[in-house]
């Protein structure tokens, strides 16, 4: 049908085009959840395969609470040592990476934006995420790179006023 979106038509995913869940958050779930919570597997009755399914949650109640990472029984539990229990991905699972933690926790407390653009959140992100969102869409073919945020000459000079070095983080 004309007009229709598909996988084939869309246009390379770019820091400029990328939407929240669609593009930042469901390849981290895809990639290391879905095995596990998605629609053929649903340990504790939990799907993370989709939006819906996500605010939705399990057998536990809601997997997240957009806008309260501290009541999130998702981010509680990949935040626990490895050697917890209740860790999540479980021991012999692909695990999150820290930026990829980090992600998802930003993500629950910036409220879970479904289909907003990424550029609406990235000058607010902690530096980890936003250099993982760099990362993500500097790709060949000409993707944008995600824009560090701008200190004003003010700014910087209140930090150099209070004794603090600016450095960059690589």
């Amino acid at each position: 049908a004309a007009g229709v979106q598909t996988a084939a038509n869309r246009q390379p995913t770019t820091a400029s085009n990328a939407r929240m869940f669609r593009d930042v958050v469901k390849p981290v779930l895809a990639d290391k959840c879905v095995s596990c919570h998605g629609s053929n597997k649903r340990k504790g009755e939990l799907r993370l395969d989709t939006f819906a399914a996500i605010e939705k949650g399990g057998e536990s109640g809601p997997a997240v609470v957009a806008g309260q990472p501290q009541n999130s029984e998702m981010i509680r539990r990949i935040f626990l040592p490895m050697s917890h229990d209740e860790h999540m991905a479980p021991e012999g699972k692909t695990q999150l990476t820290a930026a990829e933690r980090a992600l998802l926790r930003w993500w629950v407390t910036i409220e879970m934006p479904n289909d907003k653009p990424v550029t609406q959140y990235q000058a607010q992100a902690p530096a980890q995420v936003r250099k993982y969102l760099a990362k993500q869409f500097d790709q060949p073919g000409g993707a944008q790179q995600i824009a560090e945020p701008k200190l004003t000459d003010a700014e910087i000079e209140k930090i150099h006023d209070q004794g603090l070095v600016l450095a960059r983080e690589l």
